[in-house]
């Protein structure tokens, strides 16, 4: 005779709720990170002459995965700092809410300012692939 299974957890179970959220957020944040990283480097790629392409990309890396990843996790403390609302030293009580809200308003505010300002040289771009061949 076979023992009894567990019942699965109820679809409401709030630590149940919490991981989907965590690995959905993770996946849409890797799916992302990605695409961003391919973008930058394929466009890099058709726009830089190819004695300094290889410069081009060594900057944008170290940008973003340097000084971007440096001034970022500086930005993000003072931002939770600033968001603390209470508790004790040992147990800070933080406002979660209006920390994650500040990188949502900064990439909106980015991004509609990217829309409007951004335009690419299409002669440069042709004239970079010309030069490869």
């Amino acid at each position: 005779m076979t023992a009894a299974q567990p019942a699965p957890p109820p679809l409401n179970d709030p630590l149940l709720v919490a991981a989907s959220l965590v690995v959905a957020a993770l996946t849409l944040h890797g799916i992302c990170y990605v695409c961003f990283f391919v973008v930058c480097y394929i466009y890099v790629n058709s726009v830089a002459t190819p004695d300094i392409r290889a410069s081009a990309q060594a900057f944008i890396t170290f940008v973003v995965l340097g000084v971007g990843m440096f001034l970022g996790s500086i930005f993000a403390g003072w931002i939770k700092d600033f968001f603390t609302v209470g508790g004790t030293a040992a147990a800070p009580v933080v406002n979660y809410t209006n920390v994650f809200l500040v990188p949502c308003a900064l990439t909106v505010v980015c991004a509609v300012i990217f829309f409007l300002t951004f335009r690419e040289n299409r002669a440069a771009s042709r004239k970079a692939a010309a030069a490869e061949v």
